[in-house]
């Protein structure tokens, strides 16, 4: 029952209500700050996502409220994020701008996460390959580029990567140069003004200085347009039929690793900077909650951000007060601004969006990549380009699996196995030598003796059968196992088909210093029977002797 107890406290929020009254001041100008910051932020996403700015805004309001409500990681502020907006992109692609295969994807995501979460599973998500996740970045931002290239210069955008790379000759000749020269200053004030008045938030005085030079010079470039204003409707999801799960299971598992991998990174950062231990389980819960009343409301999924989290932390956030204020806060725009708001430059939240793609490319890596190992190397190319050409779940997919491959082949190689006869054996394996009195030295050469080292499974076991092809002429094999810790299946059969075939031949297989594990999964397996109980031994001396007795 302790156990019980001791697990459901990780899903326990009461201490998030708990910690809203400990640092007001300071959330709230957190909170309010974040919020200035999110809130181009979610309609350029949005617009990125193929879905509209309100869906970027409402995901912004229900992601990042229950998030800091549920989570447990008391600083950090979630919303939409430029990976989530992609996939959200892809799928509304795949499925012919449907809506309630796209709402009923981000909403599955957010189960997953909460499965996630509950089952403590998603630590095991640390596990996956930096190179998968470098390669998965660096080719979406790319991919913002080049959807966003076009609004960047006043013109219509494209959400199909293909038709945006095809489209660029046609867009160089027809610039609005209007346009470019308002994205061009937004982008501008977005990297500067930081550099200059650290507590200025660039991206939103790059959006109303950009926003004030298309109205005082009445400039003919597009605008957003009308967002609709007032409390989003519950989306009418569509009855889920097993063909419909089918069709978004794999993007909505995608989307919650993705979230994941984006929340927990940032949830380690505040972890440093804080010094407050987060829950990551907690954190799982949280997020997965905020992204299925998302999807359930018609908004964006999302994640932990790291720029606003830093943002939030920089102005003295530390409670998931100012996560809610910030909600709260881009919420009042929504019902309140909504009308002004309309008259924003598309171009403005194009240069937002070219700054969000400029920060997920991995450009560390990228300029290493002829220094890193060459198998690392090539999943990082390879998840790039299938990002960028072929299909962002796809990438991830085949670069995972590539990975997978590529451990197994590094972990093979690491059974390394000496092998020698009895004349070339050396003196400190044994302490009785009595077999050197009993064998000349062609005898001895008819003794062969593999000393493994490292673990025998399924990556290492075909190496060690073309090794004991090598050796031909020899009566007696004996395997020295004291450095085999562990052995899987495939090691097994593999040792069950040397010993068949020895028989075959009429050669003799013998074990000395099988350990634990090796030993109890054999006789589970039946190998020793087929090998032979009398052909193992505890001691390698013991084997010998026995070898020198049949030669």
């Amino acid at each position: 029952m302790s156990k019980l107890k001791e697990y459901f406290s990780d899903f326990n929020p009461l201490p998030n209500f708990k910690m809203l009254g400990r640092n007001i001041p300071l959330d709230l100008v957190g909170g309010l700050t974040v919020g200035v910051v999110a809130l181009p932020l979610a309609m350029a996403l949005g617009i990125a996502s193929g879905l509209g700015a309100k869906a970027g805004l409402y995901g912004a309001v229900f992601v990042g409220l229950f998030a800091s409500l549920f989570g447990g990681t008391p600083a950090q502020i979630s919303g939409p994020t430029a990976p989530m907006a992609l996939i959200v992109a892809a799928v509304a692609i795949s499925s012919g701008q449907s809506l309630p295969v796209i709402f009923a994807t981000i909403a599955l995501s957010g189960i997953f996460q909460i499965i996630l979460g509950f089952t403590k599973t998603g630590k095991y998500i640390q596990y996956m390959p930096y190179p998968v996740i470098s390669g998965f970045l660096s080719g979406l931002g790319v991919i913002i580029l080049l959807i966003q290239l076009n609004p960047f210069v006043g013109l219509a955008g494209y959400s199909d990567i293909d038709t945006a790379i095809k489209s660029i000759p046609q867009t160089i000749r027809n610039i609005n140069y209007a346009a470019f020269f308002v994205s061009s200053i937004t982008l501008t004030l977005i990297y500067l003004l930081p550099k200059i008045f650290k507590k200025i938030p660039g991206t939103l005085s790059g959006l109303l200085v950009g926003t004030a030079i298309a109205l005082l010079f009445r400039l003919n470039i597009p605008l957003i347009g009308d967002i609709p204003m007032g409390l989003p409707e519950l989306f009418k999801m569509p009855v889920l039929s097993l063909d419909m799960f089918r069709m978004i299971v794999a993007p909505a598992m995608t989307l919650a690793v993705i979230g994941l991998l984006d929340t927990l990174m940032t949830s380690i950062v505040v972890e440093r900077i804080t010094r407050v231990r987060h829950n990551s389980h907690r954190e799982l819960m949280g997020q997965g909650i905020g992204n299925f009343i998302s999807g359930m409301f018609g908004g964006l999924p999302g994640a932990g951000a790291d720029i606003r989290t830093l943002v939030n932390i920089k102005a003295g956030g530390r409670t998931p007060l100012s996560g809610v204020v910030s909600a709260l806060f881009v919420l009042t725009a929504v019902l309140v601004a909504g009308k002004w708001l309309k008259y924003i430059p598309v171009a403005c939240l194009a240069a937002i969006l070219f700054k969000a793609a400029i920060d997920i490319i991995d450009f560390k890596t990228l300029r290493s990549i002829f220094k890193i190992p060459k198998f690392d190397a090539a999943i990082i190319i390879v998840v790039f380009f299938l990002t960028v050409t072929v299909d962002i779940m796809a990438a991830v997919g085949i670069g995972l699996l590539l990975a997978c491959v590529l451990f197994v082949k590094r972990m093979g190689d690491l059974l390394n196995i000496d092998i020698v006869t009895l004349n070339d054996l050396d003196k400190s394996w044994v302490a009785d030598e009595t077999w050197r009195m009993k064998l000349d030295r062609e005898a001895k050469n008819k003794v062969l003796v593999f000393q493994l080292n490292g673990p025998l499974f399924f990556g290492a076991s075909s190496n060690f059968l073309k090794s004991t092809e090598k050796h031909g002429d020899f009566k007696v094999l004996i395997l020295r196992m004291h450095r085999v810790p562990e052995i899987d299946t495939t090691g097994a059969l593999a040792l069950e088909e040397l010993a068949i075939l020895f028989k075959e031949k009429q050669k003799i297989l013998m074990f000395s210093g099988l350990e634990v594990q090796p030993r109890t999964f054999l006789e589970k397996m039946g190998i020793l029977d087929i090998i032979g109980r009398d052909n193992c031994y505890r001691r390698f001396e013991q084997a010998a002797n026995k070898a020198a007795e049949i030669i």
